[in-house]
């Protein structure tokens, strides 16, 4: 069983994202060419979605160790980084990796976190916002494992992919955690 998380350690991380991003974009309307605010800008528009994995990870597990929802083993296992393997004498290892980061990860827990209250998927796969979503991450990539100076530019293109991107990723948990929240206020008042 996973540790309940800290909801108010969670609400600190959350805000504190909140708050950079929000400079991050006072940096970039005084700055706008500047690439110090450019690079600024990108990695903390992801950390502001490696936050959000972390937190809905955490709320995700502790809502099915608490019953609330149920997830597939399959899911828990990736949920909790857990991975088995067999040993030479035939015995079976566990070990846990953390989930991996990138789009991938982010989709899977759009789509889990709907499903786990019974809901379609609240967040489009199909259009320009996800589109540039999953491109953003190469810039992302590119920006904290550069290989040659010319890895830390961020172009207008790149800024843009960026922010269009991360606004999709900002609709898409809203939505989902709106249509969460009305699930759980249902259940509340039928006493679930």
């Amino acid at each position: 069983m996973s540790q309940p998380p800290n909801y108010d350690h969670l609400a600190a991380l959350s805000q504190a994202a909140n708050e950079d991003i929000h400079s991050c974009v006072v940096l970039l309307n005084t700055q706008p060419s500047a690439q110090f605010a450019r690079r600024t800008y990108v990695r903390t528009a992801f950390a502001y979605v490696e936050a959000w994995s972390a937190l809905t990870r955490l709320t995700l597990l502790d809502a099915a160790d608490g019953g609330l929802v149920s997830l597939p083993p399959q899911h828990l296992h990736v949920l909790r980084g857990t991975r088995y393997d067999l040993t030479e004498s035939g015995e079976v290892r566990v070990s846990t990796d953390r989930l991996p980061s990138g789009q991938r990860t982010v989709r899977f827990l759009l789509l889990l976190a709907a499903r786990a209250y019974g809901l379609p998927a609240q967040a489009s796969f199909s259009g320009l916002g996800w589109a540039r979503f999953s491109t953003a991450w190469a810039v992302r990539n590119r920006l904290t494992h550069p290989k040659q100076p010319l890895d830390l530019e961020v172009t207008d293109s790149d800024l843009e992919t960026v922010r269009v991107g991360h606004m999709w990723f900002l609709d898409a948990i809203t939505s989902t955690t709106s249509s969460i929240n009305s699930v759980l206020a249902q259940r509340l008042a039928r006493g679930v």
